[in-house]
């Protein structure tokens, strides 16, 4: 729960700071669960049933993509946004 409430909040912050958010945001989110991943791997290497592990990350996985895939799609970035910004931010700096 507590990394679909942080996925949000970088997928806001992706969409408005990059100049291509659904490229950036998918290796973040590979990345955030590669992370995970090895974590698991430590809990089987302390001696987890193996069969416990593989559910886990098979839940993870399950998220990570549930999560990406509603983000990029109910929340999409609006076109234009960055480069409007980027002319009120010049705007208001002369």
């Amino acid at each position: 729960m507590i990394g679909v409430v942080v996925a949000c909040a970088a997928w806001r912050v992706v969409a408005r700071l990059s100049s291509s958010p659904r490229w950036l945001f998918l290796r973040l989110v590979i990345l955030a669960t590669l992370v995970l991943g090895v974590w698991d791997l430590w809990l089987l290497a302390r001696g987890q049933p193996a069969d416990s592990v593989a559910v886990l990350l098979t839940m993870e996985l399950a998220v990570a993509l549930i999560t990406y895939n509603v983000l990029v799609r109910v929340s999409p970035v609006r076109p234009g946004l960055a480069k409007a910004e980027s002319m009120v931010r010049r705007e208001t700096a002369k």
